[in-house]
């Protein structure tokens, strides 16, 4: 190998190269992974559940006409 050739690659590794991937940390594969495992919740607009109607208001009109 030429010297001028051994010079160039050290010159490219020590700056690095710009089209290398970097690797994900664990951190973000463990992370990746977990949300691949969980199952998708549904889509769509029919999947909206309403919050339960609140229960419990008559005891208000009991406790009134009591007094």
């Amino acid at each position: 190998m030429p010297d001028e050739e051994w010079e160039r690659f050290l010159r490219e590794s020590e700056a690095g190269s710009p089209g290398a991937p970097e690797e994900p940390s664990a951190r973000a594969r463990m992370v990746t992974r977990r949300l691949q495992e969980e199952p998708e919740p549904p889509r769509g607009w029919r999947t909206h559940q309403p919050p339960r109607p609140r229960r419990g208001k008559g005891w208000y009109g009991v406790g009134l006409a009591k007094s």
